[in-house]
């Protein structure tokens, strides 16, 4: 998703030329989504229609649903947080924004007051032609990029999502060059951003654990499109602070960054702690599995619980062994695998 902002003054053509961005990108073949920002009052429902009565009622979110479906939410959305949600609801290829100045995404100004740093360019609204409108699409196309805080590129040096977006919009660097996720992740309405071993990670365990429910009886041949929503307090005391994991894929030690470790480590404990045991007695753990052996071994003691939570405990530590270079080592295939941490 690649997501760019026209802004200016009022009067100075916001509207018209947004309009004319979206009817371009989708004669390219994109899909859009757009976003208009007001600083009003903005009546979604006429006067004494069904949906108006419900809201007068108290009701906080309104959905109308007919022809097509109208959500009408009675508090104000932070614009990170609306773009998450179209990924969520209808994920498309572009988004247009028409306002929303003070956000660090790439922009078309309308108006020169407005130019900053996240400009690509000045825009006359009323004057731009059928041949400048094309070249700016162009340009939007090679210039935009995804939810600011998703923005990741080790493979250029880069960590730092507003200096890749910097990058971008100058044409230094291009969003197909930067690491490429499908992963994405929201805690407490914020954005979190995920690197591409933590993306890998999410992706294979998550899936990896559902393959191991009977989707047919849901109606569900195919994994397409995964949505996990978990509320209320999901923190967990895991006891995993100055510790250390070392790991052994068929009697190979793999060297783990810092980073890795943290996180392989707070992993692992939430996961064996999923299983409402006695926390002291695994403060410390041995983790022992392979292939043909279908057991999970914690302190050298066989874990009893039944086919089903093996399997998804087997899949979660396989999807997140699978996320590192263990090629650099020569582990082709894993075939068994030793965790210790202390």
């Amino acid at each position: 998703m690649k997501i760019i902002s026209v802004v200016g003054r009022k009067n100075s053509g916001k509207t018209s030329l947004t309009i004319k961005i979206i009817q371009e990108l989708k004669s390219r073949g994109y899909s859009v989504s757009s976003i208009k920002h007001s600083h009003h009052q903005l009546n979604m429902d006429k006067e004494n229609t069904d949906t108006w009565r419900h809201k007068e009622a108290g009701s906080e979110t309104i959905v109308g649903v007919g022809a097509t479906t109208h959500f009408n939410i009675t508090k104000d959305l932070d614009l990170e947080r609306l773009l998450f949600l179209i990924k969520v609801i209808d994920p498309v290829d572009f988004v247009v924004i028409e306002g929303f100045k003070r956000y660090n995404y790439p922009k078309i100004a309308t108006t020169e007051d407005v130019v900053d740093e996240d400009t690509i360019r000045l825009v006359d609204s009323f004057t731009i032609t059928d041949e400048g409108l094309k070249a700016l699409v162009d340009e939007i196309e090679l210039h935009t990029h995804d939810i600011l805080d998703t923005l990741y590129a080790d493979n250029c040096g880069f960590n730092n999502p507003k200096e890749i977006s910097t990058n971008i919009i100058n044409g230094k660097i291009t969003a197909e060059e930067i690491d490429q996720v499908d992963t994405y992740l929201s805690i407490n309405d914020k954005v979190i951003g995920l690197n591409k071993f933590v993306n890998n990670y999410l992706k294979e365990t998550t899936i990896g654990m559902i393959k191991a429910l009977n989707l047919e009886q849901f109606g569900v041949d195919r994994i397409e499109n995964v949505q996990l929503l978990i509320q209320g307090n999901a923190d967990n005391e895991n006891n995993a602070e100055n510790k250390e994991i070392k790991l052994k894929l068929n009697n190979i030690n793999i060297g783990l960054n810092e980073f890795t470790q943290t996180f392989m480590i707070n992993t692992i404990f939430s996961m064996v702690h999923s299983l409402k045991i006695d926390r002291e007695k695994y403060n410390t753990l041995t983790i022992k599995m392979s292939e043909e052996n279908n057991s999970l071994t914690v302190n050298e003691e066989n874990i009893k619980i039944n086919t089903f939570v093996k399997k998804i405990l087997k899949e979660t530590i396989y999807g997140m062994l699978k996320s590192l270079k263990t090629k650099e080592y020569g582990v082709d295939e894993i075939k068994d695998i030793e965790i210790n941490i202390r």
